[in-house]
C-alpha cells in the first residue's frame, strides 16, 4: 500500500487536475489513506457487500 500511496501523491503533484480513482483492496483503513494521499474516489465494492453496511457508511463519512 505504501508504494501505491506514493504513486497517488506523485500523480496528484504532477497532474493536480487529474481525478484519481483507487479500485481494489479498499477498506476503511486503505480508503482513508488513499483519500489522504490525494485520491478523489475509491471503489470499495467487495468491502461494502461483504461486511456490515455500517462500515461502508463510516468510510463514506471519513472520505466525504
Amino acid at each position: 500500500i505504501e508504494a501505491t500511496l506514493h504513486k497517488i501523491k506523485l500523480a496528484k503533484k504532477l497532474f493536480p487536475r487529474l481525478k484519481i480513482i483507487v479500485d481494489g483492496g479498499v477498506n476503511l483503513v486503505t480508503g482513508l489513506h488513499a483519500h489522504q494521499a490525494g485520491a478523489d474516489y475509491v471503489v470499495a465494492g467487495n468491502y461494502v457487500f461483504s461486511n456490515n453496511p455500517a462500515n461502508f457508511i463510516a468510510l463514506a463519512k471519513l472520505i466525504g
